[in-house]
């Protein structure tokens, strides 16, 4: 007996980005870092980092788009660690909880 199996993919609610933009970020209680983004949209972002927070953590920040920074609030929904012997930046994903409209507005 042959047993079909089907996969659906998981439709996104917001279109991804492709982008690389600087992005000033608050992890809790430490201090603020600066790294890049990999892509974003309305729902959050994904970006690479050396020191990356654990998943729940919350976090704060500004996303810098053409010498323009847009304030933001989020949490973070997973994260891979960086490996400095190797020099891997390590990455996260974040869901935003607030953004600004003006924000919302350059990504959708």
């Amino acid at each position: 007996m042959v047993m079909e199996v089907t996969a659906q993919r998981k439709q996104r609610s917001n279109p991804r980005l492709r982008r690389r933009w600087r992005l000033d970020l608050k992890a809790g209680d430490a201090g603020v870092s600066s790294a890049f983004t990999k892509d974003v949209s309305a729902g959050g972002f994904c970006a690479e980092l050396m020191r990356v927070p654990s998943p729940g953590t919350q976090v704060s920040g500004s996303i810098v788009i053409g010498g323009n920074a847009y304030a933001f609030s989020g949490k973070v929904a997973w994260s891979h660690a960086s490996e400095p012997r190797m020099n891997l930046r390590g990455n996260i994903g974040v869901a935003f909880t607030e953004i600004s409209d003006d924000l919302k507005k350059k990504l959708t």
